[in-house]
């Protein structure tokens, strides 16, 4: 009798301490409700944290101040006319990219360009350098748009707009179902808190896809900006092989990989498909053909 009285009053005790925590709205659901909250939007600030890092990391590479590319960089920033383009610099860098302030340019452009400054030129630079001038349009055209600095927003803003959607839909599906804002019983608090943990996933998914999907319209920005400001013909025509190439380029890794059996997608890229690109550019040809073809005629 002693015996099962000490069981029973440990049980007792046991849901005593239990109950504040899962009963009653108790701090388990809370706590579960608070990470479900915070969790994504603190996954994005993080990125976005390191993106910010790596943003000023870019102002400590080599700079290419009075060489031949950056002579011709900056000369084709002055054709175009954009604001604030003298603060504009250039660095060595393994590509082509831009933190809004400085350009990276790959190694092989700077060589390419320090044998035009001295006249020793060789075969094909020419059409090397009408592509690799569409790069640098491109490039401008993030900077001009402010982009990098947009990048840093969206991914503090649309996990921030998830929540607040999420938030909104939770509250509007309690009231319609009658459903306490707190659970009652421990079963409740439990199903509930996995619930709100679980959300995490999805609600990551859907803000990775979103922001993919802005960036992807940044960068067409960017060619559209870079195809409008074309010097000649030849530099679109580049920029349409140089596509072409990349999306076959693609389409056999993509073979390799179903081979391999890696599923392949582009849902996280941030750039369109090569051949979504590539369509942009011959749009774009045809436009200068029918543009300079008026000329001719009016001419």
């Amino acid at each position: 009798m002693n015996q099962n009285h000490s069981k029973y009053a440990a049980l007792m005790l046991l849901f005593t301490f239990i109950s504040p925590f899962f009963a009653m709205g108790g701090k388990v659901f809370t706590l579960a409700r608070f990470v479900g909250v915070t969790a994504t939007p603190v996954f994005f600030s993080g990125i976005a944290r390191d993106a910010h890092e790596n943003c000023k990391d870019f102002d400590s590479k080599e700079s290419l101040a009075g060489s031949a590319i950056d002579e011709w960089g900056k000369e084709k920033i002055k054709r175009l006319n954009v604001a604030n383009g003298e603060s504009i610099s250039f660095v060595k860098n393994a590509e082509w990219v831009t933190n809004g302030k400085r350009i990276g340019i790959p190694s092989e452009e700077i060589e390419m360009h320090e044998l035009i400054k001295s006249g020793d030129l060789i075969h094909n630079q020419d059409e090397k350098i009408a592509l690799h001038s569409i790069f640098l349009k491109h490039e401008v055209g993030h900077a001009v748009h402010n982009d990098v600095q947009a990048r840093l927003h969206h991914m503090i803003a649309v996990p921030f707009g998830i929540e607040a959607i999420s938030f909104g839909a939770t509250k509007g599906f309690r009231k319609l179902c009658n459903i306490q804002p707190s659970p009652k019983t421990f079963i409740k608090a439990m199903v509930r808190s996995c619930f709100a943990i679980g959300s995490i996933a999805p609600k990551t998914f859907i803000g990775a896809a979103l922001v993919m999907f802005l960036r992807r319209q940044q960068e067409t920005q960017a060619d559209q900006y870079a195809y409008e400001n074309a010097e000649s013909r030849l530099e679109l025509e580049k920029m349409v092989d140089f596509l072409r190439e990349e999306e076959v380029r693609e389409l056999l890794q993509v073979l390799v990989n179903k081979e391999k059996g890696i599923r392949s997608g582009s849902l996280f890229s941030s750039h369109p498909a090569h051949g979504e690109r590539r369509a942009l550019a011959e749009k774009y040809v045809v436009q200068w053909d029918r543009k300079h073809s008026w000329d001719e005629k009016r001419a």
